[in-house]
């Protein structure tokens, strides 16, 4: 079997002693993808390779491809598309004039002329490849928050007596503008994506209402979704995903991803002005008020560690954006669910300052921000703790982000 062809299946018997020779050649499974571009006489690239004309109808074997449209004159469109077995896709690209770029403070690398396609019937509304919007929302209705970071020291000292011997002190910069979800990614928007998902209950309460956060994912399916989100909007998709699995990343992309740990991090403890927060509340423990969700004095038959004198109103995960949101305007970065972030984990990550990191480039866990509803002890609550896994949990969501350039 080979991604994009029918597979292939036979039966052999070979008698000891013997050898069979059998030549096999896959054929392709092809999808239709309809293409409208302006200027009509733009040319057309697969891959890499010229294709002719733009505005062409193509039969594409159903694996990745990459469109390139370009025109003398006019700043170069690509994105990513995946053809699908009996869906016709209808894409509408129009490019946009050099002119315009600049004059819209992009370069000539830059061009916001989206795509619209039609899958199966369903009509989604064009994304730029290129954004610069304070706030944009995604075809499926999620809004995301452009930051243009800065620098932040993660990790803990060592004279922060609840730190934990992974939380090593480090410096990094955030010099690449992007965007972050205002709110973690729902069952009911994770069901668009996969429609029999259920994150099942715990200790028999629900966790699968609609307006709770996703939960019972493993990071591996987090990347599904952000790649499938990528796709529905046009965008180049972040993740280089093959038989479920991530292969590699294309870091150049603008397609939804997970947040980095330091964007992560810096959006939790860096305010627009004043120190780096401790917790979500403050600096103190325990949490006053009605500070976020976690595990407070009703969750305690359900966790251990529960906090005393402490009630959030929820025995087990709440509605999103149930508590105000932190001064950057982004709900639930401390409680609710904790979440997968891009980074693969690693014990004792490197002191060296660095910019826009990524992580280690391979390994088989993945880094867990931010305290849940089944968490409450002061280790588990500060903002600076790393926790780590590779299997779903039933209090381990997502939130997505993209690069904006």
């Amino acid at each position: 079997m080979k991604e994009g062809y029918a597979s292939f299946e036979r039966a052999l018997g070979v008698p000891s002693g013997e050898r069979e020779t059998l030549a096999v050649e896959l054929t392709p499974e092809l999808a239709t993808v309809r293409l409208t571009t302006d200027p009509a006489d733009a040319e057309l690239l697969i891959d890499g390779q010229p294709a002719g004309s733009a505005t062409q109808t193509l039969e594409l074997p159903t694996h990745d491809h990459v469109l390139t449209v370009r025109r003398t004159g006019y700043a170069t469109y690509a994105t990513t598309v995946t053809p699908r077995k009996g869906l016709e896709k209808r894409y509408r690209i129009r490019l946009k004039t050099l002119a315009e770029v600049a004059a819209a403070g992009g370069d000539a690398a830059d061009n916001a002329g989206g795509t619209g396609a039609i899958d199966g019937g369903a009509r989604r509304a064009p994304l730029a490849a290129v954004s610069s919007a304070a706030l944009l929302t995604t075809g499926a209705g999620q809004e995301l928050k452009l930051f243009r970071g800065g620098r932040v020291r993660l990790g803990a000292g060592r004279r922060d007596s609840a730190r934990r011997a992974n939380e090593i002190e480090r410096e990094v910069a955030l010099e690449r503008p992007f965007y972050l979800a205002l709110r973690e990614v729902s069952n009911e928007e994770f069901r668009r994506f996969l429609a029999h998902h259920v994150t099942p209950p715990y200790q028999g309460t629900p966790l699968d209402d609609d307006a709770l956060p996703v939960a019972g994912v493993t990071w591996q399916l987090a990347t599904q979704y952000c790649n499938w989100l990528s796709r529905e909007d046009g965008l180049p998709p972040f993740y280089q995903i093959r038989f479920g699995e991530v292969l590699g990343i294309n870091p150049a992309a603008t397609g939804y991803r997970l947040p980095t740990e330091a964007e992560w991090e810096w959006a939790a403890r860096v305010p627009p002005k004043g120190p780096q927060s401790v917790y979500p509340w403050g600096e103190r423990y325990p949490p006053v008020g009605r500070s976020g969700n976690y595990a407070d004095s009703t969750a305690a038959t359900l966790v251990r560690g529960a906090l005393t004198g402490y009630t959030d109103g929820y025995t087990a995960a709440a509605p999103r954006a149930s508590f105000s949101p932190n001064l950057h305007g982004l709900y639930d970065l401390g409680g609710n669910v904790a979440e997968w972030v891009h980074d693969v984990y690693d014990a004792a990550p490197s002191v060296e300052p660095v910019r826009d990191p990524l992580g280690p480039p391979a390994g088989t866990e993945h880094v867990i921000k931010g305290a849940s509803w089944a968490q409450g002890s002061a280790t588990e609550l500060r903002l600076s703790f790393r926790d780590f896994g590779s299997g779903p949990r039933p209090d381990v969501g997502f939130r997505i982000a993209r690069y904006a350039q």
